[in-house]
């Protein structure tokens, strides 16, 4: 079928030793094999019956570190000046580390989308991120893509606010414009004619093993619901999935080649905040999302043993054995998680992005607190 194919396109990036292997991988894994390998496969998956959706959920905010006050105002200058967003609070979390959070404020309402900014010092004691792969003499790429924002105007004009307040263009044209903010957060400015500005979207990068499994992740947590990139949109990474939630910002999932992502503990992103309307049959959702996984990915390994023993060739088996590598040197599979923390739910959708998750009303709370200064 199409999709091994597509999955093998991904890896053409690769260095070659590595590109049949994952091309291979991705075949065995994804493609249908002897009759009985249906049905092995069907009564391997059964339990999906079990999974349920949580209640549709919106994101709220995508929190970025910086390494102190310095770094703050280089990183508001650019997101007020070239993106025109508003200071929308100032707050200290538990651990007394402080955070500003900007966007575009609807109108009479609260509970606008926010790009948060938390101040932590730790960040400045730790080592760069490193920037290559040398084993694919490929870069890294961070795990948050990008976020879109519509904005109104011209390219040029867009171009002119990014160059004023400290970011750095990248590449785009009349549609679009691809920029980077002083921290490195990779924005795309859609140009639009009409329509207030808003945060459209957040992209994310996953690598391609993991990333229908990150994908139902999301769609059985979080409500999301699966639609059509639209065609008349700037050009994404081929295959990507994009998701829509209750109201607020899409969701895009990007894959990418094993092996390129930036180290998470390294990078910007902290994490996203989510609200849902029903905290508690999210987590139930969850812990749901959680097993299936489990079971889907201890699924896999089945599938692997399975065609291994059916294979008649010496080229099957090759092949087989890549797969099987390949997963033990990917943590075979993802390994989603989840914990509560009071009244806020907490999160790992599987690849190591984090998610809070709160109701609301405890948002809205959160937007009275006693501001930072």
């Amino acid at each position: 079928g199409s999709e091994p194919r597509a999955a093998a396109d991904l890896a053409a990036d690769a260095s070659p030793r590595r590109r049949d292997a994952l091309a291979a991988a991705a075949a065995a894994v994804l493609a249908a094999g002897a009759p009985g390998q249906a049905r092995a496969e069907q009564q391997l998956l059964s339990f999906n019956d079990e999974v349920i959706i949580g209640p549709p959920s919106k994101l709220q905010r995508v929190v970025v570190n910086v390494g102190d006050k310095q770094a703050l105002a280089k990183e508001l200058k650019f997101w007020t000046g070239a993106l025109k967003m508003k200071k929308l609070g100032e707050y200290v979390d538990a651990a007394g580390l402080e955070s500003t959070v900007v966007g575009f404020p609807l109108e009479g309402k609260e509970g606008a989308f926010g790009m948060e900014f938390k101040v932590d010092p730790a960040v400045l004691k730790r080592r760069p991120a490193s920037i290559l792969n040398y084993n694919v003499m490929q870069p890294f790429v961070n795990s948050l893509n990008f976020v879109q924002v519509g904005f109104r105007g011209k390219a040029m004009e867009a171009f002119k606010a990014v160059q004023a307040s400290g970011g750095d263009s990248l590449i785009g044209d009349a549609q679009y414009l691809d920029v980077e903010s002083p921290r490195g957060v990779q924005m795309r400015m859609a140009m639009r004619k009409e329509g207030e500005p808003a945060v459209e979207l957040v992209g994310l990068n996953v690598e391609v093993t993991n990333f229908e499994d990150a994908k139902r992740f999301y769609i059985r947590t979080l409500g999301f619901k699966e639609i059509p990139y639209p065609e008349d949109e700037p050009s994404v990474q081929p295959l990507s999935v994009l998701l829509e939630p209750q109201s607020g910002p899409r969701l895009l999932l990007s894959p990418i080649p094993v092996g390129r992502l930036k180290e998470l503990d390294l990078d910007e992103f902290e994490n996203l905040v989510a609200v849902a309307p029903d905290v508690q049959a999210t987590q139930r959702a969850a812990e749901k999302a959680v097993e299936a996984a489990a079971k889907e990915d201890a699924g896999k390994d089945e599938k692997l043993k399975f065609l291994l023993q059916q294979a008649t060739q010496d080229s099957e088996r090759d092949k087989v054995r890549a797969a099987i590598e390949l997963r033990q040197r990917n943590g075979n599979g993802v390994k989603p998680s989840i914990q509560a923390s009071g009244s806020t739910l907490l999160f790992n959708d599987g690849v190591g992005n984090m998610v809070s998750l709160v109701s609301a009303g405890d948002f809205a709370k959160s937007l009275q607190s006693v501001p930072s200064a």
